[in-house]
């Protein structure tokens, strides 16, 4: 139970990942099946809803953000969102290079790029879109 508690968020991250790739499929099979868009625009709407429910998931249960003013709100948005538009990039390069260059097997570098990508995801979320705010350290006559 120690081990659970201690890794709650990581579990939760993959968790909430795994999820996120079944919104991802989902939507691109609505987009793609029934609504009959085109393959690029039914992707782009499935990776928009995806991320979506990333923020919406990775905001409240992963890292649990306090932030509710609508600007700390928007920049959160624009923070995640960015960052995934980047690290989308990233996986594009790499597959681009690894395979389209350079011949190594796609399925390998998938497999490589997607962890580098989670991996890049997490810390970014972590450490800049999700970071908590220092609690004050005052010393009050009441503490003493």
């Amino acid at each position: 139970m120690s081990m659970i508690i201690k890794y709650k968020r990581i579990i939760l991250y993959v968790a909430f990942g795994v999820a996120t790739t079944f919104v991802n499929i989902f939507m691109y099979y609505i987009c793609m099946n029934m609504i009959h868009f085109s393959n690029i625009l039914s992707n782009i709407i499935a990776w928009f809803f995806a991320v979506l429910f990333a923020y919406l998931t990775n905001r409240k249960w992963v890292f649990e953000s306090n932030v509710e003013d609508h600007i700390g709100i928007v920049r959160e948005v624009f923070s995640f969102f960015f960052c995934r538009v980047l690290t989308g990039a990233i996986d594009l390069m790499i597959m681009f290079l690894l395979v389209d260059c350079m011949h190594f097997p796609n399925m390998g570098v998938k497999l490589l790029a997607n962890m580098i990508v989670i991996l890049t995801n997490y810390v970014a979320s972590r450490l800049f879109i999700f970071k908590r705010k220092k609690e004050s350290c005052r010393v009050t006559a009441n503490d003493k």
